[in-house]
């Protein structure tokens, strides 16, 4: 039976501080930040959307990589 890896990345939406209700993501590996949006968004979903893309093009590299 093979055996299932977990990725090592977490993803993190979140406000923009400094920006007031605008929101931004953040992918993390191992509790550090990697890889942060460029962009700031203007509704939570808009942000998560953005970053579940970048990080499944993440994933998918670390696939290809472990394989």
């Amino acid at each position: 039976m093979p055996k299932h890896l977990s990725h090592p990345y977490t993803i993190h939406i979140g406000n923009r501080r400094c920006i007031g209700k605008h929101f931004g993501w953040a992918i993390r590996q191992g509790g550090q930040v990697i890889l942060e949006g460029p962009v700031t968004y203007e509704s939570f979903e808009t942000a998560r959307v953005a970053g579940k893309v970048k990080l499944d093009q993440m994933i998918a590299g670390w696939v290809q990589g472990a394989a």
